[in-house]
């Protein structure tokens, strides 16, 4: 399950929330449960294991 980041807009604090892809349901601030969120646009990494393509942050074995 991917993990997204939100911010309120009643209490302009940010908050993360572990969330099946498929769940539609109205994600509440955890601060002051407000439905009145905006997801944040978040970064990932992800590192091959195989010698195929890396697009993570994490070096190769053997280059450090």
């Amino acid at each position: 399950m991917p993990i997204y980041e939100y911010d309120c807009l009643d209490c302009k604090k940010t908050f993360s929330i572990l969330k099946g892809i498929n769940d539609n349901s109205d994600t509440l601030c955890i601060s002051c449960e407000s439905i009145n969120v905006k997801k944040k646009i978040s970064a990932f990494s992800c590192c091959g294991t195989d010698g195929g393509a890396d697009f993570g942050s994490m070096p190769s074995k053997g280059h450090g």
